[in-house]
């Protein structure tokens, strides 16, 4: 027997309550659209839409996957995954096709983020490890020992930790281990900061 559309609606918030609760961020429109039975993408945002018209949930327009309960804060968002970062890594600014990933909404401040995968050991006394996910804050200048990703002669991106000595803007490694790391790097003319971390996410 055919649904009616408060049924369908009724489904989309008991899941999205289940779905918070249990792993603390909100499903995609596919995973939506599955869960109640709706094969089209678009009649998920119709009834979504309603939702919000309603004061049932809340979603905000600036930023993708941000959908919450009515008088709840946002749980998570998604910020483009842009590329890898380290060491002969290319720091990538605008891809066609951008990865997301979603994390918890409270890392995320004001301002443009993205996400950077870090390959490599260079900051592992920061608590920085391969396969780690740097949450940046794009800017362009950032305070003496804060953390940033920065491109170095216009070739490589890298995460480091910010040193202004003099004019001189360094970027220095955190691994003791390796002795060819502590030598700081210097970011010349063609070099610039792309953004400071502002996070490190894992997957455990």
């Amino acid at each position: 027997m055919p649904r009616t559309n408060d049924e369908v609606r009724t489904a989309i918030v008991s899941f999205l309550k289940e779905t918070l609760e249990t792993r603390g961020y909100p499903p995609s429109i596919r995973e939506i659209g599955v869960h109640v039975g709706l094969a089209s993408p678009a009649s998920v945002q119709h009834h979504l839409r309603r939702l919000e018209a309603d004061g049932l949930i809340h979603r905000d327009p600036t930023r993708s996957r941000a959908i919450s309960l009515a008088n709840e804060p946002p749980r998570a968002v998604e910020i483009p995954l842009l590329a890898e970062v380290g060491a002969g890594y290319s720091v990538v600014a605008e891809v066609d096709d951008v990865e997301t990933i979603a994390i918890p909404a409270s890392l995320v401040g004001s301002g443009d983020h993205f996400a950077l995968r870090v390959r490599g050991d260079s900051m592992i006394d920061a608590g920085i490890f391969h396969g780690d996910y740097a949450v940046v804050r794009q800017q362009h200048d950032a305070n003496d020992g804060e953390i940033v990703i920065a491109t170095v002669d216009d070739q490589f991106g890298t995460i480091k930790v910010l040193r202004k000595v003099g004019h001189r803007i360094l970027l220095e490694a955190r691994n003791r281990r390796d002795p060819n790391l502590r030598v700081p790097i210097e970011i010349t003319h063609r070099g610039s900061i792309q953004g400071k971390v502002i996070a490190i996410w894992r997957n455990l």
